[in-house]
């Protein structure tokens, strides 16, 4: 596969990945500044939160999650062949390493942006990966489409795991088939 010459970096838990998901995706490459995105399920949480399914199943996920978007969308394995905590600066220097050429940009919530400098060596982060400011509802933004009031479903996947553990449906918040494999995976059990 050749590498595009401008990859969005969309990293997360993604558990499970939510429609908020696949449409913050579109909007990324709809905007124009991106022609590929890595979705980068994280391996090993640096804050310490442990994820409601393993790895495998979070990847699977995304798999199908972005599965419409396949010519343009990479599910990326990367923090997992990197072991140990995932930081995204180093993982932005690793996919740096296996990309040369490629310019990166991170896909970040603006409910996000303010704490970026803070991350592990946030700064140099920054200069490595410009943000791509995804607009969040109740979320102060640098982004002119926030502003005016533009922004991607109120969904979280702490929500949807919550409606899946208290046998509400979630099925409204997750593609279809995301949906199924929950089912078929007894994940996120009530």
């Amino acid at each position: 596969m050749s590498n595009p010459s401008r990859a969005g970096v969309f990293g997360g838990s993604f558990d499970p990945p939510h429609l908020a998901h696949t449409l913050a995706a579109l909007w990324a490459l709809e905007t124009g500044e991106v022609d590929r995105i890595l979705i980068v399920p994280v391996a090993t949480h640096p804050f310490g939160k442990e994820c409601g399914a393993p790895c495998e199943h979070r990847m699977e996920m995304c798999r199908l999650a972005f599965r419409r978007l396949e010519h343009h969308v990479e599910i990326s394995d990367i923090e997992t062949r990197l072991g140990g905590v995932s930081y995204t600066y180093r993982t932005i220097q690793a996919l740096m390493d296996e990309r040369p050429g490629t310019s990166f940009r991170l896909i970040v919530g603006s409910d996000v942006v303010g704490d970026l400098p803070k991350w592990r060596n946030g700064r140099e982060l920054l200069k490595l990966a410009p943000v791509l400011e995804l607009p969040r509802p109740g979320a102060a933004s640098r982004d002119s489409a926030a502003q005016e009031g533009i922004f991607l479903p109120a969904i979280s996947s702490t929500r949807v795991r919550e409606a899946l553990r208290s046998g509400q449906s979630a099925r409204q918040m997750l593609g279809a088939e995301v949906w199924r494999y929950i089912k078929t995976n007894g994940l996120y059990p009530s």
